[in-house]
């Protein structure tokens, strides 16, 4: 049996690296782009370009039935539009004259920016601040707008950790005394952490689906108590971290931080607003991961 062709983008990100791994476990041919060689796996076919060269991209995703698109500028904002908007753009292009039967493009639940609404959905209006989230929004508008014959989905998860990626864990265990006084002011808030596996399987769920338009979800684990900063302590202070003491005092309310943050960066959200994965989860999918377990697994040796 002829095997099939998968091709990544971002294929050394925390989840383009995994997502090949997956592909190649599921006995894919598996195809990355990549700018230069840095930790690409052995088993893979590698092309060598960027998102701005049509005829690497064409050469790169010829013959192949699906395309994850992981690839993204998150720090250097001058490349931002280049890569997350321009580069979106190309690839769509280069897509609607291929085989391609699936789509995932890799947004970021940043993409709604500062919202009113306790609980987050896919039908939340967007209001991206940052940068990185403008571009990414308008990178998805373009996905959506493409009006692609494949199957298409766009996944938005929150705050990814991994072994090798800690993110918001890095604060929370932290023994530097500015780190803990962050920590207790944001004790009430939602940390919005998601396991890295989780985030992989809902871009390779929807795979063999049969979806009629693009569909956006979220990744989120929020409806989890345990993930908030307060809960997050309680796991570590219990069961990972040595000589880690949890505040035994009265938690402080949700203004504080919130103003720290507005004074800051002039807009932001209440610490209290949930993403909701309910489409996701209605859509037969299944987290591997609850935030205790999460947590015991990135953390762990």
């Amino acid at each position: 049996m002829k095997k099939k062709i998968a091709c990544v983008t971002g294929a050394t990100g925390i989840v383009g690296k995994k997502i090949v791994e997956q592909l190649i476990e599921r006995k894919y041919i598996v195809r990355v782009l990549c700018y230069k060689n840095k930790n690409i796996n052995s088993k893979v076919d590698i092309f060598y370009g960027d998102l701005c060269d049509e005829e690497v991209l064409t050469e790169f995703i010829s013959g192949a039935c699906s395309l994850y698109h992981c690839a993204a500028e998150l720090h250097d904002e001058s490349k931002m539009w280049e890569v997350n908007v321009e580069g979106t753009k190309k690839l769509l292009k280069t897509i609607e004259k291929s085989d391609i039967k699936f789509f995932l493009f890799m947004s970021s639940a940043g993409v709604v920016g500062v919202s009113k609404n306790k609980i987050v959905n896919e039908s939340t209006e967007c209001n991206p601040v940052t940068r990185y989230e403008k571009t990414k929004w308008e990178a998805e508008k373009l996905v959506v707008s493409a009006n692609l014959k494949c199957n298409t989905v766009i996944i938005r998860p929150t705050n990814i950790i991994e072994k090798n990626y800690i993110g918001i864990l890095n604060t929370i265990i932290s023994k530097k005394i500015y780190k803990k006084l962050i920590c207790y002011l944001r004790s009430n808030e939602y940390a919005h952490t998601i396991h890295v596996d989780d985030v992989v399987s809902a871009a390779l769920y929807f795979c063999n689906k049969e979806i009629s338009k693009p569909e956006i979800y979220f990744v989120s684990n929020d409806n989890d108590p345990q993930n908030s900063i307060y809960g997050i302590k309680k796991i570590c202070n219990k069961s990972i971290i040595d000589n880690y003491k949890l505040w035994e005092f009265i938690l402080p309310p949700l203004i504080i931080p919130y103003l720290l943050r507005t004074i800051k960066s002039g807009k932001s959200n209440w610490g209290d607003i949930m993403y909701s994965s309910s489409k996701i989860k209605q859509a037969g999918f299944k987290f591997t991961f609850d935030t205790k377990s999460a947590v015991f697994d990135v953390l762990s040796p």
